[in-house]
């Protein structure tokens, strides 16, 4: 009587997919090679009884995954060999499964099938029968049905993954998020540059047409030196920062209207003051999409002719 093989790979699930489990007759020499399901299961059929070397081999090692010695035994069930593969085998080599899904051992477990159902299939009417033509053809169906579900497995969106153009997807992905975070940052960096060199240019002339004195000038350069220095730092930071010197501006400039004439009706003076008055009323904002939508939102402002707009040095108040 031919019997079979129940074979069972646990361990790794990801060296299933490749693996290749061969069967060697120690007795008669018969080698027998077959692939497993997804789910590492592998069942071979119409086996002389017997002892068998079995050797599971995988392309991404050089040597067998595993190597035993098993004894099928003269039973209609089939003979049940777990095969536990060892995963630090892999270790450093990961496994990605083919893009292609391998049918074989669909089609070998179907073809496997057609063979034996082949010959019960031509009863006269009338004929018996036998307990064994029933065995083969309940056995056929089973295989033939777990064949099927492996199929769906391969073939259906259960199964049928796109690992490559997944990896491709995430490498897209990243690089744009990586370029949105990059283009942010430079974008917000280059609005402070320009937020902090305006402030500080109509600071410079507001103070010398003010006639403000070392220290009043002092007060507000040095929150404006600060606030050029914070122009990499988070928005919370630099927000603080930049309310802290607006508040400074519009506090300079209500002490230098009571000194000059007409100083409020100044062009510098009204510049500065609109500026600082939105930063005051922005106040301290931790995210940077606020901080910029801030900007945004605010009108663009004239510079004086002639001006530049590059930050000025303290010592040419």
């Amino acid at each position: 009587m031919k019997a079979a093989f129940q074979i069972k790979m646990t361990g790794y699930p990801a060296a299933n997919r490749d693996s290749t489990v061969q069967l060697v007759s120690e007795a008669t020499g018969q080698t027998v090679e077959s692939k497993p399901y997804l789910d590492g299961s592998l069942l071979v059929r119409d086996l002389d009884a017997g002892m068998y070397q079995v050797v599971v081999k995988h392309p991404n090692s050089t040597i067998p995954i595993y190597q035993g010695r098993v004894r099928l035994f003269d039973q209609r069930p089939p003979t049940l060999i777990p095969i536990e593969i060892d995963p630090g085998l892999f270790r450093g080599i990961p496994v990605a499964p083919d893009p292609v899904a391998d049918l074989s051992p669909v089609q070998k477990a179907a073809s496997s099938v057609k063979a034996r159902v082949a010959p019960i299939g031509n009863k006269a009417s009338g004929e018996v029968i036998r307990a064994g033509d029933w065995n083969t053809l309940a056995s056929a169906v089973s295989d033939l049905a777990a064949a099927v579900v492996e199929l769906t497995n391969l073939v259906a969106p259960q199964g049928h993954a796109h690992p490559e153009l997944t990896d491709k997807i995430n490498q897209v992905q990243q690089t744009m998020s990586e370029f949105a975070q990059s283009f942010g940052r430079a974008q917000l960096q280059y609005q402070r540059t320009q937020e902090v060199s305006t402030m500080r240019l109509y600071a410079d002339q507001v103070l010398t047409f003010g006639k403000a004195t070392a220290a009043e000038s002092k007060l507000l350069t040095d929150k404006l030196d600060d606030l050029a220095q914070s122009i990499d730092a988070d928005s919370g930071t630099f927000t603080t920062k930049l309310t802290t010197a607006s508040n400074q501006a519009l506090a300079t400039i209500n002490t230098l209207s009571t000194r000059v004439e007409s100083f409020i009706a100044n062009d510098a003076v009204k510049q500065l003051q609109s500026i600082a008055r939105a930063h005051s009323d922005l106040g301290p904002q931790f995210e940077p999409r606020n901080e910029i939508w801030h900007y945004m939102a605010t009108p663009i402002r004239r510079l004086l002719p002639g001006a530049r707009t590059t930050l000025l040095p303290t010592n040419n108040v």
